[in-house]
């Protein structure tokens, strides 16, 4: 069967009517614009963590600078060279002795004399030896009026090994055993005593000085007139009494002394 609808002609369709445009109406701001709602509970929350990192970030600083090792300031070391000692008696002469097996050194310009009072004394040469310097002006013995400025070492046999302090205070042959008439120096209140070690000896060294108002008072008649500073050390090597001296040494003379004294040693 054919379709028995009628056709749709132009005017039976229907014609949508255009709607007249409404324009908005406008909005109306205040002054100032549009004010943003205030939330206080958030700022504070803000705030603490804020403050939170800055007291993390500080913490964490403080603990870094803390465990750093602290580095060590660097020292400087400065090396001092020691300043070369000058042997002003490198250039002497020595003096050795044989028998005693001792030596020591003396300026060439000074007097030498060296003797053995045993043989002049008839004694025998084990109790009693000397050998002395005689700092006189030259070299010749005749030009030292008085035994003065005399570096001297006298060697005594000790057959009964009477120790160092008996042999001292009571030895016939010793200047400081007590005795009825002292000799001079001893009245000097300035005499000194010093016990100690000398070349690996127990020793007793006496030091004494006597100025030349109290020498002229006390030393009248005997050389020692003079005056001077005196130096006596005493020890026992090989079972003999050494005694080495430096007697009546004037002011200028007693420093020179001394270094032949420093000298002095054991040649065996």
């Amino acid at each position: 069967m054919k379709n028995q609808n009628p056709p749709i002609s132009a005017q039976n369709i229907p014609v949508e009517q255009p709607q007249p445009i409404i324009p908005p109406s406008p909005v109306i701001l205040p002054i100032g614009g549009i004010k943003p709602k205030f939330n206080l509970p958030i700022l504070i929350v803000g705030i603490i963590i804020f403050l939170i990192l800055i007291a993390t970030v500080s913490a964490a600083y403080l603990f870094a600078l803390k465990s750093k090792p602290k580095t060590q300031p660097t020292k400087q070391i400065v090396q001092t060279l020691p300043t070369p000692t000058i042997d002003q008696t490198a250039n002497w002469k020595i003096y050795t002795n044989q028998q005693y097996k001792y030596s020591f050194k003396y300026p060439d310009n000074r007097y030498l004399f060296d003797e053995s009072v045993s043989s002049a004394s008839g004694l025998d040469p084990e109790t009693f030896s000397e050998s002395h310097i005689w700092f006189c002006p030259t070299k010749k013995l005749e030009d030292c009026a008085f035994q003065t400025n005399i570096f001297q070492v006298f060697v005594f046999s000790n057959p009964k090994n009477i120790n160092l302090d008996d042999w001292i205070m009571n030895s016939d042959k010793s200047p400081f055993r007590p005795q009825p008439t002292l000799p001079c120096y001893f009245n000097d209140p300035r005499t000194q005593k010093y016990t100690g070690n000398f070349l690996g000896h127990d020793s007793r060294t006496y030091k004494y000085f006597i100025d030349e108002q109290t020498a002229k008072n006390a030393c009248k008649g005997i050389p020692m007139e003079g005056g001077g500073e005196f130096q006596t050390t005493f020890f026992i090597e090989n079972g003999k009494i050494f005694e080495v001296s430096i007697y009546q040494a004037s002011k200028e003379n007693f420093p020179e002394l001394q270094q032949v004294f420093s000298t002095f040693k054991f040649t065996n």
